[in-house]
Formats: C-alpha cells, sequence, structure tokens
C-alpha cells in the first residue's frame, strides 16, 4: 500500500525524485503528506502555508473533515521541531538541509 502511494506521488508535478530521496538516507518519513511536503519544499523552494494547502488539496489528501491548514501547520510545527523546516519571518517555511 505504501508503495503504491508512493507511486501515486511519483505522476505529480512535485517529482518522484524528491518521494525516493526523502526515503534513502536510512530515514522514512511515515506520513505521506510529510513526504508531499518535502518533496513540495525541495521542488519550489519557499511557501506560504496557503500554497502548501491549495496544493495538498489539489493532489486530493483525505483531510476528511478536517481543516487542511490547520493539519498542515501542525505536521509544519512538528517538522520544525525536528529541525526539518523553518518559518521564516515573512511567514514562507523553508526545508532546513536536514530533511535526509
Amino acid at each position: 500500500m505504501l508503495q503504491q502511494e508512493d507511486e501515486r506521488l511519483a505522476e505529480t508535478s512535485i517529482g518522484a525524485s524528491n518521494v525516493t530521496a526523502a526515503r534513502s538516507n536510512g530515514r522514512r518519513y511515515a506520513s505521506p503528506l510529510a513526504l508531499f511536503v518535502l518533496s513540495a519544499l525541495r521542488s519550489h523552494g519557499p511557501c506560504e502555508l496557503r500554497q502548501l494547502k491549495q496544493a495538498a488539496v489539489k493532489e486530493g489528501f483525505p483531510f476528511g473533515k478536517k481543516n487542511p491548514g490547520r493539519v498542515l501547520h501542525f505536521l509544519l510545527v512538528g517538522m520544525a521541531q525536528n529541525n526539518l523546516v523553518e518559518r521564516h519571518r515573512d511567514g514562507t517555511w523553508h526545508l532546513t538541509g536536514k530533511d535526509g
């Protein structure tokens, strides 16, 4: 099932090589959404939360009844606590270079 999700992500505009790179180096990220965020930041550079939200909704991530912006915000906060991303004063999220 995880392989199918990787294949689905590989077909998106974000790019398969970024998803593969996020899994290499001995690290595995449990969430397809986390892989998507890492790929988006790698491919497109700094992004605002609203940009990430629009892209994730467009890709069809199943947020159910949850607010996509809220889900992404808490994902980004967790990633920031693990030094994977950081939020700059202009409100954009950036990779720290420690994302594996």
